[in-house]
């Protein structure tokens, strides 16, 4: 059971990882101008930029380790598993990295949620 929780944890450190460095590198640069080619073509041109890729590839290897997960674990465990891990490290960066703000509130909601991570795991 343990090592199938730290798959999980590595699958949803990738994800989180894939975000937080698209919205960095992305974050000022990507706009809507008014039209979906406009759109498309600077999503394009963001390509230039290396952390736009080293995000590209944590994505894919996010989801190509979710895909080992749906194989390898129940479904009724994994999923709630995964998306309470996604929100517990997301909560973590956008505090460390992106300098935001959590509620009281904020911290009672991650406390619940790792409470149940805890009942999921066992």
């Amino acid at each position: 059971m343990f090592k199938s929780i730290l798959i999980n944890i590595a699958c949803a450190a990738l994800a989180v990882l894939a975000n937080a460095v698209l919205k960095q590198s992305l974050q000022g640069r990507l706009s809507w101008k008014g039209s979906v080619p406009t759109l498309l073509w600077d999503s394009l041109t963001m390509l230039q930029y290396p952390l736009v890729w080293l995000g590209a590839v944590a994505f894919i290897a996010a989801n190509l380790l979710w895909l080992f997960i749906l194989a390898t674990q129940r479904m009724s465990v994994a999923y709630p598993l995964q998306l309470s891990l996604v929100i517990l490290i997301s909560f973590l960066v956008s505090i460390t990295f992106f300098s935001e703000s959590i509620s009281i509130r904020g911290f009672a909601g991650l406390a619940f949620l790792i409470v149940g991570i805890a009942l999921i795991a066992k």
